[in-house]
């Protein structure tokens, strides 16, 4: 206790200090903010793949299953069998928190098998989900310790066949390399992880594998643009959009000699270089609340600032008096004790005042969000960490619950703007049969809503899960039958390393995490978006937040000194698409 007082101390004396030279540094005017330039675009290369040819089956289950062994963490299971039809059998019944693996040892390899690893340039496994979908983690570790790993999400009873590049493979976050890359004639183990006591508390799972091959060559890389069956959305009607809800504080954020957002030696309004650069759409986050950040005052600031760019405000109201998501549905205060009926009725009278706030404001807003990436829950109506997530538990026992917190809002802002459209939002885009179970539910409680909502971070997981967004798209488009909006994406600049989000650090197949990577992917996901005619926009994630260093900074559309990125460019599909 006493060396954690040491400890605050220590911070708070820190802080003062830092207020201290904040006030005492002598901020010299900057030079206006001139015209803001367009961007020029960063050329797209598209490498063709070779053809890949099998060198070697390494691991058939004919005989048995020896080598291969499960363990797990606290409270979780884990075991492997042999199936005489010639097949691994691997049951894991996860606790929350907690994963459960699978770990193969290899065995020294033969000179044929040397040999065929050096030459490798991928793996091939084929497997089964038995019981449920599957989060599950393969890795692959070197002989000095280092783990690459890749996610897989096979769906329930399909039969998959991965195949997979080494170079798909991105080193994991705890992990160090000698050389930062793969190498497959240094492995030593192979390994599964079922990672889905982190995502909820789902029922137990069998898992059958098949046989695992090496192969040479290049693969034909998954489907990440999702072409779809057009048209394509007119250009003028689509929205490109960006969330930059921490653009004010970016524009007081001070380096020694300069602060804001710059274009070289260029200081610029944010807004005005992403509006001439093809922006035309914002989505502006709202708390509950008067003073403070992202509540009623500065969410209306930003709104009218917004709009005055030319850009089209969207507003989230998020129901809480700070961040919600995936992960945390908190209620303000105010309504955290009330019975559903009450916090219902004070829910339509907040959303109903706020319409009316920002019409008399003379701000016009484009639509209206209700929650943020509210896979889970609302408002304090939420599945915790230990409650299962899966479809069918959530439409017994939390959406009825949230359908109706969600309808009063609805009800409340079109008491005040009759003419409202609305969004809901969820996270879940990797999962098409999750994301279709959510809005039929919400579809059949009646919710009133017009716009269906993913958020899509495709190197939180990397190629093989991202390419998931494609089958979604299908699947809600012949299914729900809504356009959908991709109310939050990003794509990294360099790769992620501390923070919330380090693990967000995959790349894709022919976009490296670089800033030209980073613009080859947004000017590639806008132009296929765009394309499918059943997506009606794109929002990038804080392109702004480049002052929030390692939490934020690589997904950034701006560097650490402010200066932008080549993806600002991106913007303008039009001229992508020429």
């Amino acid at each position: 206790m006493r060396r954690s007082w040491f400890a605050r101390l220590a911070l708070i004396g820190s802080l003062l200090l830092l207020v201290v030279a904040v006030l005492a540094c002598d901020l010299a005017p900057l030079p206006p903010t001139g015209p803001a330039p367009t961007l020029p675009l960063v050329p797209t290369r598209t490498p063709g793949p070779a053809p890949s040819v099998e060198l070697l089956t390494i691991e058939r289950f004919d005989a048995g299953v020896e080598g291969w062994q499960g363990g797990a963490g606290e409270g979780a299971k884990s075991e492997v069998s042999w199936d005489p039809a010639g097949r691994l059998r691997w049951s894991v019944a996860p606790a929350p928190r907690q994963a459960a693996w699978l770990i193969h040892e290899w065995p020294a390899p033969s000179a044929s098998l040397r040999t065929s690893l050096a030459d490798a340039n991928g793996l091939t496994l084929r497997l089964t989900s038995l019981d449920r979908s599957g989060f599950l983690n393969l890795g692959l570790h070197e002989a000095d310790g280092s783990v690459y790993n890749l996610s897989l999400y096979p769906d329930a009873g399909s039969v998959v066949t991965y195949t997979v590049d080494f170079a798909w493979f991105g080193l994991q976050r705890d992990s160090e390399d000698e050389n930062g890359r793969l190498d497959c004639d240094q492995l030593t183990v192979l390994s599964l992880v079922d990672i889905a006591g982190f995502l909820g508390a789902p029922r137990p799972n069998r898992v059958a594998l098949d046989e695992i091959a090496l192969w040479q060559g290049t693969p034909e890389p998954p489907d990440l643009m999702c072409a779809g069956p057009g048209p394509a959305t007119p250009a003028q009607a689509f929205r490109v959009g960006v969330d930059a809800n921490f653009m004010p504080q970016g524009e007081m954020w001070f380096l020694p000699e300069r602060r804001g957002f710059w274009v070289g030696e260029q200081r610029v309004d944010p807004l005005e270089l992403l509006a001439a650069n093809g922006a035309n759409a914002f989505r502006v986050r709202l708390w509950v609340g008067k003073e403070g950040e992202s509540k009623l005052d500065y969410a209306t600031d930003l709104a009218r600032r917004v709009q005055q760019a030319g850009l089209r405000p969207y507003l989230v109201l998020f129901l809480t008096e700070d961040w919600s998501d995936v992960n945390k549905q908190p209620a303000p205060a105010a309504w955290a004790d009330l019975p559903l009926d009450e916090r219902a009725a004070a829910i339509r009278q907040y959303a109903r005042e706020t319409a009316q706030h920002f019409i008399d404001q003379g701000i016009a807003i484009d639509y209206y969000e209700i929650g943020n990436e509210i896979d889970y829950g609302i408002c304090g109506v939420f599945a915790d960490e230990t409650q299962p997530h899966d479809a069918a538990s959530l439409r017994a026992s939390v959406w009825p619950d949230e359908a109706r917190l969600i309808q009063a809002a609805i009800e409340g802002v079109r008491e005040a703007d009759p003419q409202a459209r609305f969004l809901l939002h969820i996270a879940t885009s990797w999962d098409p049969g999750f994301a279709v179970a959510f809005f039929q539910a919400m579809t059949d409680l009646e919710v009133e809503y017009d716009y269906v909502g993913l958020s899509h971070y495709p190197s939180a997981f990397g190629a093989v899960v991202a390419s998931r967004l494609c089958e979604t798209l299908d699947r809600l488009r012949a299914e729900v039958g809504k356009p959908v909006i991709i109310a939050e994406t990003a794509y990294p600049a360099e790769p992620t390393t501390g923070g919330f989000f380090e693990e967000w650090r995959n790349p894709l197949p022919g976009y490296p995490l670089t800033p030209e990577g980073q613009a080859w992917w947004l000017t590639d996901f806008l132009a296929g978006m765009c394309a499918r005619g059943d997506v009606l926009g794109v929002y990038y994630f804080s392109p702004g937040f480049y002052f929030s260093g390692e939490l934020w900074g690589p997904l950034a559309l701006f560097d650490g000194a402010g200066r932008a990125r080549p993806a600002v460019a991106s913007f303008a599909i039009e001229r992508g698409a020429q």
